[in-house]
């Protein structure tokens, strides 16, 4: 059954198309590029900071220091990182930003 458009009128806020996505927009500092851990590892060693969002904490990172692999912790020391399975499997990497 054909309906006439004067039975079912387009209403006025879609007439000129869509003004704004409905998707909730985010800050740029909410996105952040999320990778696996041997994507994240090649950052480290090229001199980034990485971090998990698990941790939920970016003053803990993991850091290339005197050629070991070195965790940084909320204490302010450096600890040798033993990389365990949670580490290895994450996807949820990602470069800290310096303060």
């Amino acid at each position: 059954m054909d309906e006439k458009p004067e039975n079912n009128p387009t209403p006025p806020d879609l007439q000129k198309g869509p003004t704004h996505s409905p998707a909730v927009k985010k800050k740029p500092d909410d996105i952040l590029p999320l990778m696996s851990f041997p994507e994240a590892l090649k950052l480290l060693i090229a001199g980034e900071m990485i971090t998990k969002k698990e941790w939920g904490n970016q003053n803990i990172y993991g850091v290339l220091k005197d050629g070991f692999l070195m965790l940084h912790k909320d204490d302010g020391k450096f600890y040798r990182w033993m990389v365990g399975d949670g580490d290895l499997l994450g996807e949820d990497w990602y470069v800290r930003k310096a303060n």
